[in-house]
């Protein structure tokens, strides 16, 4: 061996034989059992505190899962309440429509024949203003025509 490793050996023995002395101090021994019963002791505390935090984390987490859950009802109810509205409101609108629809085409239709006597009542005092120049004998229906022409223009 060379003289370092002599000395670093010598001075571990030395130090083993200083801890074997002090470990059978009572004094050294009763401090030594004290750090061993609070390191246990504070495990124990550590691990007591430790469930609390994971019993209190649970329940905050169930409340918070709690909450979150009525919400979605509250959202899916009043979801469900507005499409129910929407559809309503939907069908109204498409009844009104057709009933539009319908009012338009019957007003077109009154429009059309209401057009189509005009025409004719047109044709008729045209035709009859023709035939008073030919006969004298056709010139008091022309004036007929003329006389209905004006009656139904007052009914309308």
């Amino acid at each position: 061996m060379t003289g370092k490793a002599k000395e670093e050996t010598m001075a571990t023995i030395g130090l083993q034989k200083f801890l074997n002395q002090l470990s059978k101090n009572k004094n050294v021994q009763s401090v030594v059992s004290e750090f061993n019963r609070l390191g246990h002791e504070l495990a124990q505390k550590g691990h007591e505190l430790n469930e609390r935090w994971t019993e209190g984390k649970n329940q905050t987490l169930k409340q918070a899962q709690t909450q979150y859950h009525k919400a979605v009802q509250s959202v899916t109810a009043t979801q469900k309440q507005l499409d129910r509205e929407v559809a309503s409101a939907l069908l109204k609108i498409r009844r009104s429509a057709s009933d539009v629809e319908k009012g338009l085409e019957s007003y077109r239709k009154k429009a059309v024949a209401q057009k189509e006597r005009i025409e004719k009542l047109i044709k008729a005092q045209a035709k009859g203003k023709k035939t008073a120049a030919s006969s004298k004998k056709r010139a008091p229906k022309a004036k007929k025509a003329a006389k209905r022409v004006s009656k139904k223009t007052v009914r309308a």
